[in-house]
């Protein structure tokens, strides 16, 4: 991942993006916990980034295998689990 903007820490559960339980979340879901700390095209991209498959939503594995490089707080996430 070539990241032009700044790192924010983000949940680490996959439950608090998905929140219709639907199993997937999607770009606004994301764009929701980043809020003011992030630029709209920062924003995309990680949700591209994300979405390994391209399929404009991200699954539970996904998240899994991708999330770790992009959370700040690797601590808290390991505390949250």
């Amino acid at each position: 991942l070539n990241w032009p903007g700044e790192l924010v820490t983000l949940p680490c559960k996959f439950s608090e993006y998905d929140y219709t339980h639907s199993g997937y979340f999607y770009p606004a879901d994301l764009a929701y916990h980043v809020g003011e700390r992030g630029q709209e095209s920062d924003n995309l991209m990680v949700f591209k980034y994300l979405d390994q498959n391209g399929d404009g939503k991200v699954s539970l594995q996904e998240f899994s295998q991708t999330s770790k490089y992009l959370l700040t707080d690797q601590e808290l996430c390991k505390s949250t689990k």
